[in-house]
């Protein structure tokens, strides 16, 4: 409603008396329409909100008692999850709560601005589910709501990271039209426009760094790069010389390389043409940009990271902080994220003051995160420095978190057996670990080798001699098989066929110095170690640390504890004691965050139940409820109601039904490029092309057969759903 409609705009509606009176009621009834304002009652919500309190002094006390009862409305909300209504009360219902977002946004409300950033993670698992259709989208609404209140939060609260949010706006820009819809660029592309302002760096690198990803990523028309392109740089009053030089500077930047020619020749043309000459012009940074170091600092400080740690810290934490400011300038966050990770793993490896170098690599590994939540070598550093630090706790709940996420890589569950192995009293755990992955992945050797040393390290020989036997007859063997066995032989006194074992090797293998060396031995009439170094069990006892908490992100230990109740539950399923603890477990979590797609999975799991659905949560939850069903119809609801998963179904069709159509769509898609695939369909492809050469699979008939006559599908299908849930690591 237009601002005329207000005859008295100093003073005081008379509602606010009655909101005053009973806060909740009257906002629920503001919400919903029923509030009886006049003339205001025609009027939606945020715009009746605007009349209302909008006018008043920030310090006024109407303004601090609505901050307070909005944010205890979304929060009973939150709690209550996403009602069991039908479709269009269920859209009532994600409108009420977009408004409620709204409000907070329009009126600058404080206290809810900055609530909902400090628990970003629990608010965000919720409002991914309150996505209905385009039109009624909460997550949209709750995530434009962070970008416009980005500089309020900043203000009310000066400990904040003001930047925090930046690495997350940047993947939003760069998955618009993968994992997000396409108009979700325009949120991205807000919150790097509303950053808040850092002294020396330009106001439009952010965006058009985001521009520039989300050309590399989705590969937009020209047409569509140009719309974003336009509206963008109308909004910055700069002389045509200038964009000239930061879209040259921009273009010039190691990740823009994949933008595709075509494009990235018209963007250059554009800036080019914009005073009406093609001149080029002297390639310089613009003002305030930092630079990189150079390599040759790097590569210094990598090699000397077995130094005294005194020594080296300050130069260390000067240069990452000079990565940072480039990322955070420039948004090429490349060059930060791989030196924090390759330098991380090397001061870990140093002989002094363990617990500080792993304290130091646990701060470069959240730095590299904050940046690249998916980048797998930053998970393995987290991982090993809290190791290193002797927070094992926390370091196997990081281990099992990065199973979740990406399931279809097995080195992390190998990863995490060696940890396990290594701590007093979970070598059955350890086992467990890498017996699943044997089965899960029967071509992985590593896995095979692994239980092959650490039933040597436990005095059961005779059990690793049966695992090496079955590699050498999977013909899977590599230097660590061929090394094993003959350590086996030798320690059961067999030296010449020890010897034989490493002579084939160093024939076959071009490079395998630890059999060579191992032959070199048995020549010069030295004894073979019957044990491997890595299996040597450390001596820990209560050495584990308690502060599990702080030592790893809230919400990574919340979902490595989940994770690993999960792979228990599989090998436990008789297990009633454990069953229950477990269950009672997941429950605490779920009375945490009532909305964890996971918890809420695994709960069932444990208790014997399966989902109703009523099409209320995750798609996780729904699709792995209709594989155990074989519910024909809940799939085709499924595909109706959830957008971008629909690999995944095609693939549980063809698995399930034999049902040619989905399996020549599932077929057409693996055999497509990947490119900028939601973390969940990424990690489906992943398993699929370890099980299967796609390229020799020439039709839908032969791909039914595959997935048919394959035991691991089904298992492939729920961990990767599962690893979709994902949560952010912004604060």
């Amino acid at each position: 409603m237009a601002e005329a409609t207000i005859t008295r705009p100093i003073d005081r509606h008379p509602w606010l008396d009655t909101f005053m009176a009973d806060p909740a009621s009257e906002l629920d009834k503001l919400l919903s329409g029923h509030a009886r304002i006049e003339p205001y009652q025609g009027a939606d919500a945020p715009d009746a909100a605007r009349l209302l309190f909008g006018g008043l002094p920030e310090e006024d006390e109407v303004r601090a008692v609505l901050d307070q009862a909005l944010y205890e409305w979304l929060d009973s909300q939150r709690m209550g999850g996403v009602p069991e209504f039908d479709q269009l009360p269920l859209e009532r219902w994600i409108r009420k709560v977009s408004e409620a977002f709204e409000i907070i946004s329009l009126l600058k409300l404080p206290h809810c601005s900055s609530n909902l950033r400090q628990r970003f993670i629990v608010w965000n698992s919720w409002a991914d589910r309150l996505v209905v259709s385009d039109n009624r989208d909460a997550r949209y609404v709750f995530w434009r709501t962070l970008a416009l209140t980005q500089r309020l939060v900043t203000d009310a609260e000066p400990t904040a990271n003001p930047l925090a949010l930046e690495p997350f706006w940047l993947r939003m820009c760069e998955h618009s039209g993968a994992a997000f819809p396409t108009h979700y660029l325009t949120v991205g592309l807000l919150g790097l426009r509303l950053l808040p302002e850092r002294e020396g760096a330009p106001l439009e690198r952010p965006w058009m760094t985001g521009l520039a990803s989300w050309a590399v990523a989705q590969r937009p028309p020209i047409e569509q790069f140009a719309q974003q392109w336009w509206a963008l740089k109308g909004m910055y009053p700069r002389m045509p010389a200038y964009w000239r030089r930061v879209v040259d500077e921009t273009l010039q930047r190691s990740f823009a390389e994949e933008i595709p020619d075509e494009l990235k020749d018209w963007w250059g043309q554009d800036a080019n043409a914009m005073d009406g000459t093609t001149k080029q012009q002297p390639q310089r940074r613009p003002a305030g940009v930092p630079g990189l170091p150079p390599l040759s600092d790097v590569n210094s400080l990598r090699s000397r990271a077995g130094d005294p740690l005194p020594s080296i810290r300050n130069q260390i934490e000067f240069l990452i902080s000079k990565l940072r400011h480039y990322a955070e300038a420039t948004g090429d966050s490349y060059y930060l994220v791989t030196t924090a990770c390759n330098i991380g793993m090397a001061i870990i490896k140093g002989a002094d003051d363990p617990v500080g170098r792993g304290q130091l690599a646990v701060q470069l590994a959240r730095q590299a995160l904050a940046w690249q939540p998916a980048n797998v070598y930053a998970w393995a550093l987290w991982r090993d420095a809290l190791a290193a630090r002797g927070a094992f706790d926390a370091a196997e709940l990081v281990g099992w978190e990065t199973i979740r996420r990406f399931p279809e890589d097995e080195q992390w569950r190998t990863q995490l057996a060696l940890l396990l192995a290594g701590l007093p009293g979970r070598e059955t755990d350890a086992e467990q670990l890498l017996r699943e992955t044997t089965e899960r992945f029967p071509d992985d050797v590593v896995a095979r080798n692994q239980l092959a040393e650490l039933f040597i390290a436990l005095g059961r020989e005779n059990e690793s001699s049966r695992v090496v036997d079955d590699i050498f007859s999977c013909h899977l063997e590599d230097e660590t098989s061929f090394d094993l066995h003959a350590r086996l032989l030798f320690h059961s006194g067999d030296v010449e066929a020890a010897r034989d074992v490493l002579k084939t090797a160093v024939n076959r293998l071009p490079t395998a110095p630890i059999v060579r060396s191992h032959l070199q031995m048995l020549d010069e009439g030295k004894e073979l170690p019957l044990k491997s170094v890595a299996f040597r069990f450390l001596d820990t006892a209560g050495a584990t640390v308690a502060d599990t908490e702080k030592a790893a992100d809230t919400a990574v230990s919340r979902g490595g504890r989940l994770c690993r109740i999960y792979y228990e539950s599989r090998q436990r399923q008789d297990d009633d004691q454990w069953r229950n603890g477990a269950l009672e477990e997941v429950r605490s979590i779920l009375s945490e965050d009532p909305n964890l797609a996971y918890a809420k999975f695994l709960s069932r799991e444990l208790d014997g139940r399966d989902g109703d659905g009523v099409g209320n949560e995750s798609f996780a939850a729904e699709f792995i409820d209709a594989m155990k069903r074989k519910d024909a119809d809940r799939f085709a609801r499924l595909e109706k109601s959830i957008s971008g998963q629909k690999h995944h179904i095609d693939v549980a069709k063809a698995f399930l039904f034999g049902d040619r159509s989905a399996a020549d769509s599932a077929l057409n898609w693996l055999k497509q490029e990947a490119r900028s695939e939601p973390r969940s369909v990424s990690a489906l492809r992943g398993f699929l092309c370890q099980r299967f050469d796609i390229s020799s699979v020439e039709s839908g008939d032969d791909f039914v057969n595959l997935v048919a006559d394959n035991d691991n599908i089904e298992m492939d299908l729920i961990e990767s759903a599962l690893a979709g849930d994902a949560l952010q690591l912004v604060a």
